[in-house]
Formats: C-alpha cells, sequence, structure tokens
C-alpha cells in the first residue's frame, strides 16, 4: 500500500516521523545565560508567561542561579504572584544577591500581600538604602495609614 509518497508505507511513514522528531529533540540546548537573555526580551515585550517559561528552564539546568531567581521574583511581582515573587526573592538573597537590589523586589512583593511591616522590618537596617527601597518604605507607611 502507498498511502505516503513513493515507497514509503504508513508504518515506515511513522519511523520516518520518529526518527525525525527524535533527532529534531537533539539539537543544541540553550544555555543559562541565553535562556535568561531571552526572558529579558520576552518581559520588555510584556510576554510575562513566556519569560517565566525560560526562567524556569533555566533554574532548571542551574537552581543556584541567582539573577535567574531574583528576575523570576520581579515577573511574578508584575503578574501579581507576590507570594511566588517572595519565595524567588528570598532564595535570590540566600544565594548571594546583595541588599540593594534584592530588596526593592522583596519589598514589593511584601506590599502587595499588605504586610507593610514585614517591609519596614526588612529594609530598616540597610545602610543607604536606594531610592526605590525608600519608595518601598513609603508604601509601607502609607499602606498602615502612617504618615511620619
Amino acid at each position: 500500500m502507498r498511502a505516503f509518497g513513493n515507497n514509503i508505507t504508513p508504518s515506515g511513514g511513522l519511523a520516518f516521523l520518529l526518527v525525525v522528531t527524535t533527532l529534531a529533540g537533539c539539537g543544541k540546548q540553550p544555555s543559562v545565560p541565553e535562556l535568561i537573555a531571552e526572558a529579558r526580551q520576552m518581559h520588555l515585550k510584556r510576554d510575562n508567561k513566556a519569560a517565566i517559561i525560560q526562567l524556569k528552564n533555566a533554574l532548571q539546568i542551574d537552581s543556584g542561579n541567582a539573577e535567574a531567581r531574583l528576575m523570576l521574583a520581579s515577573v511574578y511581582n508584575d503578574v501579581g504572584d507576590p507570594l511566588s515573587a517572595e519565595k524567588e526573592a528570598r532564595k535570590a538573597v540566600s544565594l548571594g544577591v546583595g541588599n540593594q537590589v534584592a530588596l526593592p523586589v522583596l519589598a514589593r512583593s511584601l506590599i502587595q500581600q499588605n504586610k507593610f511591616d514585614a517591609v519596614l522590618k526588612e529594609t530598616a537596617a540597610v545602610d543607604k538604602p536606594a531610592p526605590e527601597v525608600l519608595t518601598r518604605r513609603g508604601h509601607a507607611y502609607l499602606g498602615m495609614g502612617r504618615l511620619p
């Protein structure tokens, strides 16, 4: 029976498709920096779901990548998932991301959860806080109804 072309039978066609599919999967896997760069571009285009997927792919390769963790926290904040954002921001800090970089992201997730006291506690001991940290502290005071 010649259903798929000159000399390919239905069972031969299936075998051919399996070989092609298998070979297509053997392509070079993107590196963690490439995945992070792709996620950054997707995030800039506001394709946050795709950015999350790329960052999770990067973390499957290197679960200890602090840059990917912090960026994932930031994207989670943007999509309105502050619990996941807090978790990822805290992991980034535990992996060595400095407070000047991580605290604005962490504080934003805490504000979205109405954890205003936690924002003030987390940011209290920062020497020379960045403007973003001061802004988050101001939001926390406003959220609590405490105006200095």
